[in-house]
Formats: structure tokens, C-alpha cells, sequence
């Protein structure tokens, strides 16, 4: 398989799972071999499977943010959040988007989950609407948070597209971000740098996740979409012993 990021086709194997893990397992996924690799030229982290793809992405339709798979509801989930007031990773976070992104008004958050981040923008000043796949997500921030809701990315533009642990996920992140109606991006992910510092079992390595992004190949990929990064951070949220990569990257 041919890096993303680079095009070379040399990899090393770093991490291999035989079984399920819960993502698969509620899919009905039983036959797995999976494994992460290493690109040797560029250090690409990127994920190869014996199942195809489509079979763990039904799982952001229905089960990703259901009570069946999740054990609590939406709003179980969002007010466990929200109680952290100022405290809590996702306020922490708007501000950063906030302090990088000046003369922002209106944002689409894409894959906004259960809205908190759309919610703490929105309290910052922010005029936000929303996409969502799960059919229980986008009946909650629609219906009780009161958001615009997409299921796909809306033709109309805005000053800025939020991208919170979304290309992770996509198979064809180039093509995504191509297509993104903002010459503004915010983004953040699991910060690959400093994988070597969790557990075989740690669920930044889960099936639901593609590709794995340092500051040097997310920067790579930004430029090959035609965008520049700007600003970044990286964080440690030390209670979950989450390892986090944000950036700002604007339209060359």
C-alpha cells in the first residue's frame, strides 16, 4: 500500500490485532486482522485491514453515538461535558479556535457529534450550523440544542469549517479538504508524534481511525489540499491520557 502522504511503498508494521474490538464486535466484524504501519520515508502512520471499509462505516450511522453502544444517551453525554464548564477540553479547545481564527463569524462544524463544541463556539460568539451522520445525534442538536443540522456538507460557504476528529476517519482526506466551502480550517486529531506513549489497547488505535497525523504529515496533507498551516498546538489532556494536534490552516 502506497503512503498517503509521500507515495512511497515501504512500511513497517507497529501494532496487529486478530480480534474484534468493540467498534467491529457491533458490527458484526469477527473475522479481523488489522494492523497499523509506519511509512520508513515519511513517518506516516496508517491503518490496513482484511474487511472493507464499509462494513465499520455503518457504524457512524447508527451505533457510533447511540445509548446501545455508548451506555449513556446524547444528553447523558453532553451534560457530562457541559458540567466542566470552562474546564472541560471542549471549552479549552473554542477558545483556541477563537484566539486563531480572529474576524471568524459563521463556522460549519463538520461530524459535530453531540454538540458540545458547537454549543461552547456558539457562547463565544460564534453563528454555527452543524453536520452529522448519526441519526440520534442530529435529532438531539437539532431539535433540543436548536442547531442547523446537515447530514452532508452544505453548497453554501462560511468564514470557517471546523474539522474536530474528523479526517481520522476519511478515506480520501485530499478530496475532503478540497472540497470544503471555507478558505479557513480548523482541525484537530490524535497526535501520532506521541504514540509511542500509549497502550496496544489505547482507543486512539481503534478501527474507526484511518490514518494517524503528526504536525509534519498533517502540514503535508493541508499543502497537497491547498492549504497552509497557520497556527498549531499540541495538548495532553492528562485525566484521559489523550495526546491532541490542533491546527489553523488557511487557502494558498
Amino acid at each position: 500500500m502506497a503512503c498517503l502522504i509521500c507515495g512511497k511503498n515501504a512500511s513497517l508494521k507497529f501494532l496487529e490485532y486478530k480480534k474484534p474490538d468493540r467498534y467491529e464486535a457491533y458490527q458484526g466484524i469477527t473475522d479481523v486482522k488489522r494492523e497499523w504501519r509506519e511509512c520508513r520515508a515519511c513517518g506516516f502512520k496508517f491503518q490496513k485491514r482484511n474487511y472493507k471499509l464499509p462494513l465499520i462505516e455503518k457504524i457512524y450511522e447508527k451505533g457510533y453515538r447511540d445509548k446501545e453502544f455508548r451506555g449513556m444517551t446524547i444528553r447523558q453525554a453532553y451534560n457530562q461535558v457541559y458540567r466542566f464548564g470552562k474546564e472541560s477540553e471542549s471549552w479549552k479547545r473554542a477558545e483556541w479556535f477563537k484566539a486563531n481564527l480572529p474576524g471568524v463569524k459563521t463556522v460549519l462544524d463538520v461530524g459535530a457529534g453531540f454538540g458540545i463544541f458547537a454549543t461552547h463556539l456558539k457562547q463565544l460568539g460564534f453563528d454555527v450550523e452543524c453536520t452529522e451522520e448519526n441519526r440520534h445525534s442530529v435529532n438531539f442538536i437539532s431539535k433540543a440544542l436548536k442547531f442547523k443540522v446537515y447530514t452532508e456538507i452544505p453548497s453554501k460557504t462560511y468564514d470557517a469549517v471546523s474539522l474536530c476528529h474528523v479526517l481520522e476517519h476519511i478515506e480520501k482526506p485530499v478530496d475532503f479538504i478540497k472540497s470544503i466551502p471555507s478558505g479557513k480550517i480548523f482541525i484537530e486529531v490524535p497526535d501520532a508524534d506521541r504514540w509511542d506513549k500509549l497502550s496496544v489497547e489505547h482507543d486512539d488505535f481503534n478501527s474507526c481511525h484511518l490514518w494517524g497525523f503528526g504536525f509534519h504529515t498533517l502540514s503535508i496533507l493541508l499543502e497537497e489540499s491547498g492549504y497552509k498551516v497557520v497556527s498549531a498546538k499540541r495538548l495532553y489532556h492528562q485525566e484521559r491520557n489523550l495526546y491532541r494536534l490542533m491546527m489553523v490552516a488557511h487557502a494558498n
